[in-house]
């Protein structure tokens, strides 16, 4: 037997432990990442306005190391695939594998998120199910009165006259699920979207889920992903501005045209969507 065939057995078995290993290595990385939000990591100073848009509603700034990051993961993938914002700890070669282990760990939040809201509603229906303590028949009956013949009834009054039923205000029954704020209806109206149409998104799937926020809410936080035009108010929002604001957590302006060109295209769909069902 060739010796140097004996060290090429060697060389391979060495290289494909090596790699094994890096790859185990770089998989525990990631994760201990991706389970340790907010999602902090590396940009340069002429990108930071994309940066921070792209960070979404959960955006977060950490001053001591001066970085940007987010606490959503869709927010983290798009960060990742813009090549504007590196996550720190990452090495640049393992651009796949943090793809694959992002895109897992949101399917998975999204699972329990399901499975969690499912368990909620079960334990709610069961609750309404579960007969209550007035159901159960005391232990200690009480005796029963003798039968005593009635006394006559009085003349029945006179009924009183029907009181007409106020008329409802325009937007009752207009919400479905959270009821809104002063200042989400005040910024929907701001930017042109009917009582109509913010009734008619909470069909729209696209919007996000609808367990925290209302329709308002849904509809101002898919307009806060919008690009802003350059000559377009930018500056990050400050402390008091945004507790008055529509929503604490957004540090910058929604996109007012963009906005507003949606409002346009929601209010068309909900009228298409009567005109279709009349």
């Amino acid at each position: 037997m060739s010796p140097w065939w004996f060290c090429n057995c060697c060389f391979l078995f060495l290289a494909t432990l090596t790699t094994r290993n890096l790859y185990r290595m770089a998989e525990s990385i990631i994760r201990d990442y991706l389970d340790n939000p907010p999602y902090y990591g590396k940009s340069t100073y002429d990108t930071l306005l994309s940066v921070k848009r792209l960070c979404g509603p959960t955006c977060s700034y950490d001053p001591v190391r001066k970085l940007w990051g987010t606490k959503c993961t869709d927010a983290l993938q798009d960060l990742f695939q813009s090549g504007k914002w590196h996550p720190v700890g990452i090495e640049h070669a393992w651009k796949g594998q943090f793809m694959r282990a992002a895109d897992a760990h949101r399917s998975q939040a999204e699972a329990m998120w399901v499975a969690k809201q499912g368990a909620e509603a079960a334990a709610a229906a069961a609750a309404k199910k579960r007969p209550g303590s007035w159901l159960i028949p005391s232990s200690n009956p009480k005796p029963k009165k003798a039968n005593t013949a009635p006394a006559p009834a009085p003349a029945p009054a006179p009924a009183p006259a029907p009181v007409p039923a106020a008329a409802p205000a325009p937007e009752q029954g207009l919400h479905l699920g959270v009821v809104p704020n002063a200042a989400e209806k005040a910024e929907c109206t701001r930017m042109g979207f009917t009582p109509q149409a913010i009734a008619y998104s909470n069909s729209c799937d696209y919007l996000g889920p609808r367990g925290t926020l209302s329709n308002q809410g849904r509809i101002l936080r898919w307009c806060s992903f919008f690009p802003m035009e350059d000559d377009e108010d930018g500056e990050e929002l400050d402390r008091e501005t945004r507790k008055k604001s529509w929503n604490v957590e957004q540090r910058w302006p929604l996109p007012e045209r963009a906005s507003r060109a949606y409002a346009t295209e929601l209010n068309a769909m909900t009228e298409a969507s009567g005109a279709a069902l009349i």
